[in-house]
Order: C-alpha cells, then sequence, then structure tokens
C-alpha cells in the first residue's frame, strides 16, 4: 500500500492560503462498512473538511490547490494518547542521569523535536501525559499554535501528581532531593492547590499516579494503591471544576480500582 502523506502543520490555511485545498482521486477507507473507497476527492478550507465524495462529483475551481492521490491512500490524522514529550529513549532508559545532565531549555527543545517527528509519521494529535518541567509542554504547545514552529496538535499535562507513600526512595541524596520536588503533600488543601497550579501553568489535563511504575525505582510498589479514595476524589471534584480531567498510571487491581 501507497501512503500519501499531507502534512497539516498548523493549519491548512497557513500552507496554502485562503483557496480550498482538494485531494483528488485518493483511495479512502470507509470505516462504517469496512472497505476502502477508491478515487475520493477531500476538500479543506479554513482548515476544515468540508466535502468528500468521489473525485467525478466535483470539478475544483482553477485557484483551488489541488494534489494528485491517484493509487495512494489517504488516512485520517492518526493519534498518540501517551507521550512524553520531552523524553528520548536514551532519558527513559536512565531518568537520574537525564534529569541531572539535561537544562531545562534543552528538555523543551528536544520535547519540539520529537513533536515534530511525530507529525513526519501522521500523528497529528499527541497526548503529553505528564513531562518532566513545568510548563515546558504548554510552551511547545503554544509555539506550534502561534505558528512559530511546525507541530502536531498537542494536549498537555504538567508534572504528574504523585507521592512516595508506599516505599523507600534510592539513590544519591541529590536524587532523593530532587525527587521530593515532585512529591504532592496529600490533604484536602494540598490536593486542591495542586491541581489549580497545574492548571495555572497550562494543563489540559491532570494525570496522576495510583502506583508505582517498573522504572520508578527498586522499592516500587506495584500492588499497592498511592492514594486514598477521598483524596483522588477531590482531584477528580477540583479538576472537573475547572473543565480539565483526570489520566491515571496504574498497575495491577488496586491502583486500576
Amino acid at each position: 500500500m501507497h501512503l500519501f502523506r499531507v502534512y497539516n502543520y498548523n493549519s491548512i490555511d497557513d500552507k496554502f492560503g485562503m483557496a480550498k485545498l482538494v485531494i483528488q482521486n485518493g483511495r479512502m477507507f470507509d470505516s462504517i462498512n469496512g472497505r476502502f473507497k477508491h478515487n475520493q476527492t477531500i476538500v479543506c478550507e479554513n482548515s476544515l473538511i468540508i466535502w468528500v465524495g468521489d473525485s467525478d462529483s466535483y470539478e475544483p475551481n482553477p485557484e483551488d490547490n489541488t494534489i494528485d492521490a491517484t493509487n495512494k491512500t489517504i488516512l485520517p490524522g492518526l493519534m498518540d494518547c501517551h507521550v512524553h514529550i520531552e523524553l528520548n529513549n536514551d532519558a527513559m532508559r536512565n531518568l537520574e542521569a537525564y534529569q541531572f545532565s539535561t537544562k531545562e531549555s534543552y528538555a523543551v527543545l528536544l520535547g519540539l523535536k520529537n513533536a515534530q517527528e511525530y507529525l513526519k509519521y501522521g500523528v497529528t494529535t499527541i497526548r503529553d501525559c505528564a513531562g518532566f518541567i513545568d510548563r515546558g509542554g504548554s510552551s511547545i504547545r503554544r509555539v506550534i499554535e502561534d505558528g512559530v514552529h511546525i507541530g502536531p496538535r498537542l494536549l498537555v499535562a504538567q508534572k504528574s501528581m504523585r507521592q512516595f507513600g508506599d516505599q523507600e526512595v534510592f539513590g544519591t541524596e541529590n536524587w532523593i532531593e530532587l525527587s521530593k520536588e515532585d512529591v504532592v503533600v496529600g490533604g484536602r488543601d494540598n490536593i486542591i492547590e495542586e491541581v489549580r497550579a497545574r492548571k495555572r501553568n497550562g494543563s489540559d489535563f491532570i494525570k496522576t499516579q495510583t502506583t508505582g511504575g517498573v522504572l520508578h525505582g527498586k522499592e516500587s510498589k506495584l500492588g499497592r494503591s498511592l492514594w486514598r479514595d477521598e483524596e483522588l476524589e477531590l482531584m477528580v471534584d477540583e479538576a472537573e471544576r475547572l473543565g480539565m480531567y483526570i489520566a491515571a498510571h496504574a498497575h495491577t487491581e488496586p491502583g486500576i480500582n
């Protein structure tokens, strides 16, 4: 199957002006009937798809920007709903070294590059499930939305709402002190303020952790919940009040439940 890729960098208008973008004669998947439809045309105007149908039924205007997709497949933009945009594979394998050896400005630029790599492979919407820098993800989202740099649609959570109440933290004293900065103190007032702080820093949603994880340290307990039910209920209530929702990292039944 040949793939034909059209980038929606920020908006179609930025690339093609105010004229219509017409993608002609492509092969398109009909998800309702589970089959491919051939010789299809898609018409876009003002960053929106305004018409889809048989190519014979649409006559382009001379001022339209027309792309011939003959023998190629037109796919909708893909979504990745769990990304850590400021990390790469090397960072994920050694988080401690990454955090101690990386300036925040470098991490933001790395995040922008990662976002653009996703776009190259047809992922047009990314959900950044908690970064390591306050306002890092929201800054990347802003420069994409403002057209300063190309990139996919980006939904971000800032630092995860987490704590180490069920495990001993191992590492150097510097690592232990750094870990404390990311800990959310429990209790009604603290949890409400932490949700508000993430909204203030540009979060679209809140990421929390109901269990430890396989990369979270030697004593990370996957079978025990990190939060009490009433604390999670507070997070949900405050997030929804501010127009957000909660996404949860969870291993095993206690954390999922």
